[in-house]
């Protein structure tokens, strides 16, 4: 897969192309149909490059920066999981700041879906909004479309139990920590990936040393205690159970939210500067501030006897 990040300097090879575009935040089931109608649609005309255009920071970030509305994926975790579907040939990342709000729905279509991408089928859902004040719509786009420029196929949005899958729905069930919920509506078990950093050290003084996983982005839906499995990204992929906590860490005046995770087990070693996913299994209470250092200790030490009791019956 090869990832583009779009700049006004940008040359694209000159092949046509199948498009599909969106925030895909959480890559859930319907953002799958829009992705899996690339391949189907890749031989219809001729061989066409399967391309994914996406925006980094995400819209709502953007549009809404004020409501704090959590984003669920990181885009490190978003790459991962595309490469994993194996369903596209390109990512195009475009950075989605002043100069590109605004692009009017008319001049992205002609510069960047026609001109530079050489778009032939263009792939869309039902609720699909873009360019400057999120004009285009699909009316814009079937006008194009009727001229010959491409061929447009708009993907209904898939429901579950009545309900439309959408992005928020995901976030609604990361806030619930209703891991069950995101697998039926993404597919897979949700998790984290970052780079292990160096903190504060605090939890190695309590006997529970951590990994601090860096996240970019520290606005997400997941705050508390959890019992996960840590696997480190290299070529051994080793798997660990663990203990993590996603939070502000309230009782030592933590300003930023960090996730940290406790190898079970005893184990330890030089981790800094490696890769982990932390993959979410389930929730064992919520982040609270306590009294002090010592009553953290013995709560610690609670949730590390429910991680290890939860890792044997679990066979993890």
């Amino acid at each position: 897969m090869n990832i583009i990040r779009l700049h006004s300097s940008t040359i694209f090879k000159n092949m046509p192309r199948v498009v599909t575009i969106g925030a895909f935040d959480g890559l859930h089931l319907g953002h799958q149909d829009l992705i899996g109608q690339l391949s189907l649609q890749k031989d219809k005309l001729a061989p066409l490059q399967r391309t994914l255009i996406t925006f980094e920071p995400l819209p709502h970030e953007v549009f809404m920066a004020q409501t704090h509305i959590a984003r669920v994926m990181q885009l490190r975790d978003k790459i991962a999981c595309l490469q994993t579907l194996d369903a596209i040939d390109e990512l195009v990342i475009i950075p989605f700041k002043k100069d590109v709000l605004a692009i009017s729905a008319d001049d992205f279509v002609q510069k960047i879906l026609i001109q530079q991408l050489n778009t032939k089928i263009l792939v869309i859902g039902d609720d699909f909004r873009f360019g400057y004040k999120a004009l285009g719509d699909y009316k814009l786009l079937e006008a194009y479309a009727k001229q010959g420029y491409f061929e447009l196929i708009e993907i209904e949005s898939r429901h579950l139990l009545g309900e439309r899958i959408s992005s928020t729905r995901v976030r609604r069930a990361l806030a619930n920590a209703d891991f069950a919920q995101i697998k039926a509506l993404t597919g897979r078990e949700y998790n984290i990936s970052g780079r292990v950093i160096h903190g504060r050290k605090l939890a190695r003084t309590l006997g529970f040393p951590t990994l601090n996983i860096s996240l970019r982005h520290r606005n997400l839906p997941l705050r508390g205690v959890f019992n996960v499995k840590a696997v480190s990204l290299d070529a051994q992929r080793t798997e660990y159970s663990g203990l993590a906590n996603i939070g502000f860490r309230p009782t030592v005046d933590g300003v930023k939210s960090m996730l940290e995770v406790h190898l079970l087990g005893g184990i330890t070693g030089d981790f800094y500067g490696k890769y982990f996913s932390i993959t979410f299994l389930n929730k064992i209470r919520d982040e609270q501030k306590f009294s002090g250092i010592d009553a953290l200790k013995k709560q610690i030490e609670q949730d590390a006897l429910q991680a290890n009791l939860y890792a044997k019956i679990n066979k993890i």
